[in-house]
């Protein structure tokens, strides 16, 4: 919270004394400066080639991306308000219609992979899953940052899973893991803090608040 006072006279010779409250309300799906921290690390050497299981930086998903705040449901005020959908623009192929829902951090991450792929193969990137409300075989973690369309399963396709998610950390994911054989996994962290701000005035005749207050 800040706050300033401004005094101001009036034309008969009156004092009356504004009181500016700035009322910062931060978002809850970002961290404290003192809890911003934990995720501050060095990123580390990229591997020469990754093995299974493999995980780029070193580090667990939820540490590197930060957990998710609560599930986001279909049609939900964050569903409308933090998802986007991708379109034709993001040059991949979609396995489902829910994976082309995503954050937007996600989706900026997936079509600079996706341009960075179509140089290499005349074939399209495929993406398998990003947003999702259900835990199914791919997605068992209660805490998963599918539901928040923060991660993302992209087949390994005929360049194989080292290239692939050596493309993936050049296109800006802040997490790449080779999960399988099959596909990888590719996750960003929040989108920016979208911050609420209430602007407040007080005006106050007695002279109770001056300007050092």
């Amino acid at each position: 919270v800040f706050s300033h006072s401004v005094m101001l006279r009036t034309a008969a010779g009156g004092i009356f004394v504004v009181l500016v409250i700035l009322i910062i309300e931060q978002c809850s799906s970002q961290s404290s400066s003192s809890s911003e921290q934990q995720y501050v690390y060095s990123r580390g050497e990229v591997p020469a080639n990754f093995r299974l299981y493999q995980s780029y930086p070193n580090r667990s998903e939820a540490d590197t991306c930060r957990p998710i705040r609560l599930r986001i449901e279909r049609g939900s005020a964050r569903f409308r308000s933090e998802l986007v959908t991708a379109d034709a623009q993001l040059d991949a192929t979609f396995a489902a219609e829910d994976a082309r829902v995503m954050m937007s951090r996600m989706y900026s991450r997936l079509a600079a992979l996706a341009s960075l792929h179509g140089q290499l193969s005349r074939t399209k990137l495929v993406v398998l899953k990003v947003w999702t409300t259900t835990t199914d075989g791919e997605v068992t973690d209660p805490f998963s940052l599918h539901y928040e369309g923060r991660s993302a399963l992209v087949s390994v396709g005929s360049y194989g899973a080292n290239v692939l998610l050596r493309l993936a950390i050049q296109a800006g994911f802040d997490w790449v893991s080779y999960v399988s054989t099959t596909y990888v996994k590719l996750s960003v962290t929040p989108d920016a803090c979208k911050t609420n701000l209430d602007l407040v005035f007080m005006v106050d005749r007695s002279s109770s608040v001056g300007s050092t207050n």
